[in-house]
């Protein structure tokens, strides 16, 4: 197990189902549920949020999967960046309960009160959202904002451009893709973050070598400690 300066990548699922904690975490715990996507099951245990998931299962000749094997814990928030089927399902969306945020507009059939409204500022059980409209492929599409538990979040999405990164001031941690991260790194970055994680990425794909970054492979736990305590260590 590698440490990364607090945030800490603590090993791997056992099997293909979701993460199960029987203890209190001690920071946002991250399962990587397919690096060729923006698929991330993130929790502290009682609430979950999902990036760019429930996708079309094999869409763009991507990873295919089981839905059913997606248990998230708590009450749950997919955060959507864009309607590319890629990122977005809305058949197996209506076939939870979870909540939903992003520019899918509404999903017949489901109540407008699991749709949450894209604004400035957006709560979510505890977690302060800011959607920041970036462009991409001529959709709308907007890259995220996310604070909880005092930990400030990043999720570039499939923007080309890094105007968005830069102007939301500090991050403990940036999800980034590879060809923006590469774009950051000819600019002098990564830089006024803690750590990057890459995503986004082929399994034989190259990644330009960054201290910053993590580079996880599908199936791997990574722990981001909160606010409060002392940097983690691998486990």
């Amino acid at each position: 197990n590698d440490e990364f300066g607090g945030v800490t990548q603590v090993g791997q699922k056992t099997d293909s189902s979701s993460v199960r904690m029987n203890q209190e975490p001690d920071g946002i715990v991250c399962v990587v549920w397919n690096t060729e996507g923006f698929d991330f099951e993130i929790t502290d245990g009682k609430v979950t949020l999902l990036t760019d998931f429930p996708y079309h299962s094999g869409a763009y000749s991507y990873m295919k999967y089981r839905f059913e094997d997606v248990k998230p814990t708590g009450k749950v928030l997919c955060l959507i960046t864009h309607r590319h089927e890629d990122h977005f399902d809305s058949g197996l969306f209506k076939k939870t309960d979870w909540f939903l945020m992003g520019p899918t507009g509404k999903v017949r059939g489901v109540e407008s009160t699991r749709i949450l409204p894209v604004q400035q500022v957006v709560q979510f059980e505890g977690i302060e959202i800011r959607p920041v409209r970036t462009p991409h492929a001529g959709l709308v599409h907007y890259s995220y904002w996310v604070r909880w538990h005092g930990i400030r979040l990043f999720f570039n999405g499939d923007t080309e451009i890094l105007d968005a990164l830069f102007g939301v001031g500090k991050l403990d941690v940036v999800f980034i893709s590879p060809w923006l991260l590469q774009t950051w790194q000819a600019a002098g970055g990564p830089m006024g973050v803690g750590k990057v994680i890459v995503y986004h990425h082929r399994p034989d794909e190259k990644i330009q070598p960054c201290d910053l970054c993590i580079v996880p492979k599908q199936g791997d736990v990574i722990e981001i400690p909160y606010e409060s305590v002392a940097p983690a260590r691998a486990k």
